[in-house]
């Protein structure tokens, strides 16, 4: 998934046209339970997507970025 779009993988959630997630079979597809993650669905909030673009602005390097969450519990896995 190397310099890939990962919006192609999410879905969005009936009802809430703000969120979207990922699904078990991406997680799995992904292999993110072998970096940590036991997570099974992940939910992307558009605040994440909006930061994470802003974060990359500021990076010299466009080919290197990742992000990670914290606050509350579930949020705090670095997917990148």
């Amino acid at each position: 998934m190397w310099l890939d779009s990962l919006e192609k993988r999410l879905r969005k959630v009936d009802g809430y046209e703000e969120l979207s997630f990922l699904p078990l079979a991406e997680v799995e597809n992904l292999q993110l339970k072998a970096l940590g993650c036991d997570a099974t669905p992940i939910l992307v909030r558009e605040e994440y997507l909006f930061t994470y673009e802003e974060l990359k602005k500021h990076h010299p390097n466009p080919n290197v970025g990742g992000m990670v969450l914290t606050g509350h519990p579930g949020i705090g896995t670095s997917l990148l």
